[in-house]
């Protein structure tokens, strides 16, 4: 028997480290980023995205953030923002639309299963139908937990 073990041993720590690599790329790495935007917001509420992120999550109530921090608009402005599903050319809202004012701190929302385990993006539009382009900065982070 021992040399069974002794004659084995190379073929069984190699056939441990594998499935310990298997394993240990399984875990979901989500966090609660900060993802910079900076995206100009187009008139009579047309839609405007960040570039995607990869929602590693299958559950809808791991939320989504957004901070509106800066808006060419003025201070203290409103603006919609939701997620979107980038793998359909439909671009399917993966949440909710939700008005968001500029300088009130961090917004957090739940997504629906149009946004599991998929590249989402953040979409934004102006909440007024106005002819003007607008500039918009913050952060926002596809899951938070």
């Amino acid at each position: 028997m021992v040399n069974l073990f002794k004659k084995n041993f190379r073929l069984l720590i190699a056939g441990l480290l594998g499935l310990l690599l298997l394993t240990c790329n399984n875990f979901v790495k989500a966090s609660n980023d900060n993802l910079s935007f900076a995206l100009y917001v187009k008139p009579y509420h047309g839609n405007t995205y960040s570039s995607e992120e990869f929602r590693q999550t299958y559950h809808t109530d791991n939320p989504w953030k957004v901070n509106l921090q800066k808006s060419a608009e003025g201070a203290g402005t409103i603006m919609t923002f939701w997620l979107i599903q980038t793998r359909n050319s439909s671009l399917p809202k993966a949440s909710d639309t939700h008005n968001v004012k500029q300088g009130s701190g961090n917004h957090y929302y739940h997504a629906n299963s149009k946004g599991n385990h998929t590249n989402v993006a953040l979409a934004v539009e102006n909440n007024n139908y106005s002819s003007h382009y607008y500039s918009a900065r913050g952060i926002w982070d596809e899951e938070t937990w």
